[in-house]
């Protein structure tokens, strides 16, 4: 029995929960601006968060300053593997002099 009484409270508990008009908030915020955000106070922005949006030129300047390093940096990768294959074929001609072969250059 005495466990009924505590399962009929609680459920009595829930739907007085889950009565949207029935909350604290609900209460206080009114119906003024039904399905509104309403806050009170001073509170972050979405600026504050996100921060001002840049300008088109900025954005422009800042994606020819990116593509000039791409091509930069597509540079120095060519410039890499370039003189790692030179140094392959350094080792492979060191290697087949060792081996008393003769490269077609030679």
């Amino acid at each position: 029995d005495r466990l009924r009484n505590q399962a009929s409270q609680l459920l009595m508990d829930m739907s007085e929960v889950s009565n949207p008009n029935n909350d604290v908030l609900s209460q206080e915020l009114s119906k003024d601006y039904v399905g509104r955000a309403r806050t009170y106070g001073l509170g972050a922005h979405v600026g504050d968060i996100d921060g001002s949006k840049p300008s088109k030129k900025s954005l422009m300047l800042q994606n020819e300053a990116l593509k000039q390093k791409l091509s930069q940096l597509e540079e120095e990768a060519l410039m890499l593997q370039n003189d790692e294959l030179s140094q392959r074929i350094r080792r492979l001609e060191q290697f087949m002099e060792a081996r008393g072969w003769r490269s077609n250059d030679a």
